[in-house]
Protein backbone atom coordinates (compact mmCIF):
# COMPACT_ATOMS: atom_id res chain seq x y z
CA UNK A 1 0.00 0.00 0.00
CA UNK A 2 1.34 3.53 -1.15
CA UNK A 3 0.53 7.13 -0.82
CA UNK A 4 1.17 10.67 -1.21
CA UNK A 5 1.76 13.49 1.11
CA UNK A 6 2.74 16.79 -0.86
CA UNK A 7 4.02 15.18 -3.70
CA UNK A 8 6.21 12.90 -1.39
CA UNK A 9 5.28 8.63 -2.96
CA UNK A 10 5.99 6.52 0.45
CA UNK A 11 5.59 2.31 1.24
CA UNK A 12 3.09 2.46 4.31
CA UNK A 13 5.06 -0.80 5.47
CA UNK A 14 8.05 0.56 4.78
CA UNK A 15 8.05 3.65 6.46
CA UNK A 16 5.07 3.56 8.71
CA UNK A 17 5.58 0.27 10.33
CA UNK A 18 9.28 -0.97 9.92
CA UNK A 19 10.53 -2.08 13.22
CA UNK A 20 14.42 -2.03 15.04
CA UNK A 21 16.66 -3.97 13.15
CA UNK A 22 17.63 -7.37 14.44
CA UNK A 23 21.27 -7.92 14.89
CA UNK A 24 23.65 -11.36 14.54
CA UNK A 25 26.91 -10.98 16.21
CA UNK A 26 29.53 -13.50 15.73
CA UNK A 27 30.55 -16.38 13.13
CA UNK A 28 29.43 -16.21 9.88
CA UNK A 29 29.12 -19.94 9.83
CA UNK A 30 26.82 -20.24 12.46
CA UNK A 31 24.91 -16.67 11.15
CA UNK A 32 25.15 -18.00 7.56
CA UNK A 33 23.44 -16.28 4.77
CA UNK A 34 20.89 -19.12 5.05
CA UNK A 35 20.00 -17.99 8.10
CA UNK A 36 19.92 -14.35 7.04
CA UNK A 37 17.57 -15.11 4.28
CA UNK A 38 15.21 -17.44 6.53
CA UNK A 39 15.33 -14.50 8.88
CA UNK A 40 14.39 -12.08 6.73
CA UNK A 41 11.14 -13.97 5.27
CA UNK A 42 10.29 -14.70 9.02
CA UNK A 43 11.01 -10.52 9.81
CA UNK A 44 9.95 -8.80 7.02
CA UNK A 45 9.51 -5.84 9.06
CA UNK A 46 13.11 -6.09 10.54
CA UNK A 47 16.04 -5.35 8.72
CA UNK A 48 18.65 -8.24 9.47
CA UNK A 49 22.11 -6.99 10.17
CA UNK A 50 25.26 -9.01 10.72
CA UNK A 51 28.35 -8.04 12.62
CA UNK A 52 31.55 -10.10 12.80
CA UNK A 53 32.65 -8.35 16.05
CA UNK A 54 30.24 -6.40 19.05
CA UNK A 55 32.61 -3.56 18.31
CA UNK A 56 31.44 -3.66 14.88
CA UNK A 57 27.94 -3.55 16.08
CA UNK A 58 28.59 -1.24 18.60
CA UNK A 59 30.07 1.41 16.15
CA UNK A 60 26.83 0.44 13.90
CA UNK A 61 24.35 1.77 16.96
CA UNK A 62 26.40 4.87 17.65
CA UNK A 63 25.56 7.27 20.33
CA UNK A 64 22.49 5.83 20.28
CA UNK A 65 23.35 3.19 22.46
CA UNK A 66 25.40 -0.40 22.51
CA UNK A 67 22.61 -2.43 21.39
CA UNK A 68 19.40 0.00 21.58
CA UNK A 69 18.92 0.12 17.84
CA UNK A 70 18.12 -3.11 17.83
CA UNK A 71 14.98 -5.27 18.22
CA UNK A 72 16.54 -8.55 18.95
CA UNK A 73 20.32 -9.48 19.46
CA UNK A 74 21.78 -12.72 18.70
CA UNK A 75 24.93 -13.61 19.69
CA UNK A 76 27.34 -16.75 19.72
CA UNK A 77 29.15 -18.15 22.73
CA UNK A 78 32.74 -16.61 22.16
CA UNK A 79 30.60 -12.89 22.19
CA UNK A 80 29.02 -13.65 25.24
CA UNK A 81 32.01 -14.72 26.93
CA UNK A 82 33.55 -10.87 25.61
CA UNK A 83 30.76 -9.37 27.13
CA UNK A 84 31.48 -11.34 30.58
CA UNK A 85 34.71 -10.69 29.96
CA UNK A 86 34.60 -6.75 29.17
CA UNK A 87 31.95 -5.87 31.96
CA UNK A 88 29.68 -4.78 29.20
CA UNK A 89 26.88 -7.04 29.58
CA UNK A 90 24.90 -4.72 31.67
CA UNK A 91 25.33 -1.71 29.71
CA UNK A 92 24.07 -4.28 27.04
CA UNK A 93 20.81 -5.73 28.25
CA UNK A 94 19.57 -1.98 29.51
CA UNK A 95 19.43 -0.81 26.43
CA UNK A 96 16.33 -2.85 25.87
CA UNK A 97 17.30 -5.36 22.62
CA UNK A 98 16.53 -8.88 23.62
CA UNK A 99 19.90 -10.79 24.09
CA UNK A 100 19.83 -14.32 23.19
CA UNK A 101 22.64 -16.62 22.76
CA UNK A 102 22.78 -18.89 19.69
CA UNK A 103 24.81 -22.62 19.66
CA UNK A 104 24.96 -25.97 17.79
CA UNK A 105 26.52 -27.79 20.26
CA UNK A 106 25.07 -29.32 23.92
CA UNK A 107 28.74 -29.39 25.72
CA UNK A 108 28.04 -25.32 25.41
CA UNK A 109 24.74 -24.70 26.29
CA UNK A 110 25.29 -27.27 29.40
CA UNK A 111 28.17 -25.12 30.11
CA UNK A 112 27.02 -21.93 30.23
CA UNK A 113 24.54 -22.54 32.52
CA UNK A 114 26.48 -23.93 34.76
CA UNK A 115 29.38 -21.41 34.74
CA UNK A 116 27.22 -18.30 33.65
CA UNK A 117 23.60 -19.30 35.14
CA UNK A 118 22.65 -16.26 37.28
CA UNK A 119 24.14 -13.68 34.88
CA UNK A 120 22.20 -15.46 31.80
CA UNK A 121 18.73 -15.31 34.55
CA UNK A 122 19.48 -11.86 35.98
CA UNK A 123 19.52 -10.33 32.60
CA UNK A 124 16.84 -12.42 30.69
CA UNK A 125 19.26 -14.03 28.20
CA UNK A 126 18.00 -16.80 26.01
CA UNK A 127 19.11 -19.59 24.87
CA UNK A 128 19.00 -20.77 21.31
CA UNK A 129 19.49 -24.31 19.92
CA UNK A 130 20.98 -23.82 16.71
CA UNK A 131 20.73 -28.12 15.97
CA UNK A 132 16.87 -28.13 15.76
CA UNK A 133 14.28 -28.35 13.36
CA UNK A 134 13.91 -24.68 11.04
CA UNK A 135 10.49 -24.37 12.82
CA UNK A 136 10.96 -25.23 16.27
CA UNK A 137 14.16 -22.44 16.32
CA UNK A 138 11.67 -19.90 14.59
CA UNK A 139 9.08 -20.89 17.30
CA UNK A 140 11.65 -20.30 20.25
CA UNK A 141 13.33 -17.04 18.23
CA UNK A 142 9.53 -15.67 17.86
CA UNK A 143 8.99 -16.08 21.94
CA UNK A 144 12.05 -14.33 22.14
CA UNK A 145 10.66 -11.65 20.03
CA UNK A 146 7.71 -11.32 22.14
CA UNK A 147 9.50 -11.23 25.11
CA UNK A 148 10.04 -14.40 26.63
CA UNK A 149 13.33 -15.57 28.70
CA UNK A 150 13.87 -18.95 26.37
CA UNK A 151 15.78 -21.78 27.87
CA UNK A 152 15.00 -25.09 26.17
CA UNK A 153 13.95 -27.38 29.37
CA UNK A 154 16.45 -30.12 28.28
CA UNK A 155 19.90 -27.64 28.63
CA UNK A 156 18.03 -26.86 32.41
CA UNK A 157 17.66 -30.03 33.50
CA UNK A 158 21.13 -31.51 32.25
CA UNK A 159 22.85 -28.27 33.73
CA UNK A 160 21.12 -29.01 36.73
CA UNK A 161 22.19 -32.30 36.58
CA UNK A 162 26.01 -31.91 36.31
CA UNK A 163 26.28 -28.72 38.76
CA UNK A 164 26.85 -30.72 41.64
CA UNK A 165 29.60 -32.80 39.03
CA UNK A 166 31.42 -30.02 37.87
CA UNK A 167 31.27 -27.93 41.40
CA UNK A 168 32.73 -30.96 42.80
CA UNK A 169 35.60 -30.73 39.98
CA UNK A 170 36.20 -26.96 40.46
CA UNK A 171 36.37 -28.02 44.08
CA UNK A 172 39.07 -30.27 43.46
CA UNK A 173 41.29 -28.86 41.02
CA UNK A 174 41.28 -25.30 43.94
CA UNK A 175 42.09 -27.99 46.18
CA UNK A 176 45.09 -29.69 44.61
CA UNK A 177 45.98 -26.05 43.17
CA UNK A 178 47.19 -27.51 39.77
CA UNK A 179 47.85 -25.06 37.15
CA UNK A 180 45.93 -25.16 33.81
CA UNK A 181 47.77 -26.58 31.11
CA UNK A 182 49.67 -23.70 29.42
CA UNK A 183 49.10 -23.15 25.66
CA UNK A 184 51.34 -20.62 22.96
CA UNK A 185 49.28 -17.32 22.05
CA UNK A 186 48.22 -19.19 18.36
CA UNK A 187 47.17 -22.36 20.30
CA UNK A 188 44.96 -20.61 22.47
CA UNK A 189 43.61 -18.54 19.42
CA UNK A 190 43.22 -22.22 17.73
CA UNK A 191 40.92 -22.94 21.32
CA UNK A 192 38.94 -19.77 20.58
CA UNK A 193 38.05 -20.41 17.28
CA UNK A 194 36.91 -24.49 18.19
CA UNK A 195 35.17 -23.26 21.19
CA UNK A 196 33.09 -20.94 18.72
CA UNK A 197 32.55 -23.99 16.06
CA UNK A 198 34.57 -22.63 13.34
CA UNK A 199 36.01 -25.27 11.02
CA UNK A 200 39.40 -26.09 9.78
CA UNK A 201 39.34 -23.96 6.53
CA UNK A 202 37.90 -20.96 8.23
CA UNK A 203 40.24 -21.01 11.01
CA UNK A 204 42.78 -21.32 8.60
CA UNK A 205 41.36 -17.94 6.86
CA UNK A 206 41.26 -15.87 10.27
CA UNK A 207 44.62 -16.56 11.17
CA UNK A 208 46.44 -16.87 7.75
CA UNK A 209 47.80 -20.59 8.41
CA UNK A 210 47.61 -23.63 6.39
CA UNK A 211 44.65 -25.86 7.54
CA UNK A 212 47.57 -28.58 8.22
CA UNK A 213 48.91 -26.14 10.28
CA UNK A 214 45.47 -25.58 11.70
CA UNK A 215 45.06 -29.74 12.32
CA UNK A 216 48.77 -29.60 13.95
CA UNK A 217 47.15 -26.85 16.39
CA UNK A 218 44.38 -28.86 17.31
CA UNK A 219 46.25 -31.77 18.31
CA UNK A 220 48.56 -30.11 20.35
CA UNK A 221 45.44 -28.41 21.91
CA UNK A 222 43.70 -31.66 22.90
CA UNK A 223 46.87 -33.42 23.82
CA UNK A 224 47.88 -30.46 26.30
CA UNK A 225 44.13 -30.38 27.45
CA UNK A 226 43.54 -33.53 28.47
CA UNK A 227 40.86 -33.92 26.33
CA UNK A 228 40.02 -36.74 23.70
CA UNK A 229 37.98 -34.36 20.91
CA UNK A 230 37.43 -31.31 19.83
CA UNK A 231 34.13 -31.05 21.50
CA UNK A 232 35.69 -31.62 25.23
CA UNK A 233 38.22 -28.89 23.94
CA UNK A 234 35.41 -26.58 23.76
CA UNK A 235 33.81 -27.40 26.87
CA UNK A 236 37.32 -27.10 28.82
CA UNK A 237 37.62 -23.70 27.13
CA UNK A 238 33.74 -22.57 28.72
CA UNK A 239 35.26 -24.09 32.10
CA UNK A 240 38.19 -21.30 31.90
CA UNK A 241 38.08 -18.79 29.24
CA UNK A 242 40.02 -15.80 30.98
CA UNK A 243 42.95 -18.58 30.96
CA UNK A 244 42.91 -18.63 27.43
CA UNK A 245 41.54 -14.71 25.99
Amino acid sequence: MDGTFEGLRFDYKADLFMKKPIALIGCMDLFSQRVQRTLSAEFPQNDIKFFDTLSAARTYAGDAGPMSRFEMVLIDAPTFMDLMLDGTLSSTTEDGAKLAIAYENDAVHEHLLDRYREAISKHGISLLPMHTTLEAWLCMLGLVGNGVQFVPASAALQSAHTASRAMASYNTQDENDEPLPRLTKRESEVLRAIAGGKPNKLIAVDLEISEHTVKLHIHRVISKLGVTNRTEAAAFYFKNPEAYS
